[in-house]
């Protein structure tokens, strides 16, 4: 688990950008390369709203998963990964989820991690 510095002035840039587009649009897209820090403005941003749900869903290994799991202790955030709506963050990866769209409407922020992966499939589409 690596300890958490700080973020990085363009991690910032793009974390108060974030912030900005949110306030005239719902969606955001968050994509860059690998390794340039897009969990740690996740996490960061999770923890500037603690009073927001989140439902996180790591694509589909085990690998991804476990990484924002790691990130998520090592910033102290609480979260669920057992029941869906429980704490105001769940992780859990797509397809050990069922969703009404009830449980949706009552989320504030839903993070697909690696979309286009998979994005035409119907799990995603129907989220």
């Amino acid at each position: 688990m690596r300890n958490f510095i700080g973020l990085r002035d363009i991690q910032s840039d793009v974390l108060e950008n974030m912030r900005e587009i949110l306030k005239v649009d719902k969606r955001v897209v968050l994509g860059s390369c690998v390794g340039s820090g897009k969990t740690e403005i996740l996490v960061e941003f999770i923890k500037e709203n603690p009073d927001k749900s989140f439902l996180i869903l790591a694509h589909n290994t085990n690998v991804l998963h476990d990484n924002i799991v790691s990130r998520l202790i090592g910033h102290s955030v609480q979260f669920n990964e057992k029941k869906f709506g429980i704490h105001k963050v769940t992780v859990g990866l797509p397809q050990n989820f069922y969703f009404s769209k009830a449980d949706c409407l009552e989320l504030d922020f839903i993070v697909v991690d690696e979309a286009h992966e998979y994005y035409g499939a119907k799990m995603v589409q129907g989220i």
